[in-house]
């Protein structure tokens, strides 16, 4: 069974031919050209991507608790409720000077 990891690489690297081949599809209708199989095509990818999602998010709900990362967000919004970290004092309203 593939790993998370993989599962993700792959919907991102699916996602990215995706856009290339919307790009084509719109350059094809440019040039007057007839984009049905280009268009099946596209529709394969996307549900591709959907199944792998679909793959991805079962694996995060089978994932023990303890192998989970947490998102670094909310590690850093306790530092900054703790006091223990700031942003610079341009955020504060402050522009910094260039």
């Amino acid at each position: 069974m593939p790993t998370l990891e993989y599962i993700r690489s792959e919907i991102e690297r699916m996602r990215v031919q995706i856009g290339r081949q919307r790009k084509e599809i719109l350059q094809l209708q440019r040039a007057g050209i007839g984009t049905a199989s280009a268009e099946a095509l596209l529709s394969r990818m996307q549900a591709k991507v959907d199944d792998l999602c679909a793959q991805r998010d079962q694996l995060k709900k089978v994932a023990p608790p303890e192998t989970r990362k947490r998102v670094l967000v909310n590690g850093a919004r306790n530092l900054l409720r703790s006091g223990a970290a700031k942003f610079p004092s341009w955020r504060d309203g402050d522009q910094p000077s260039t």
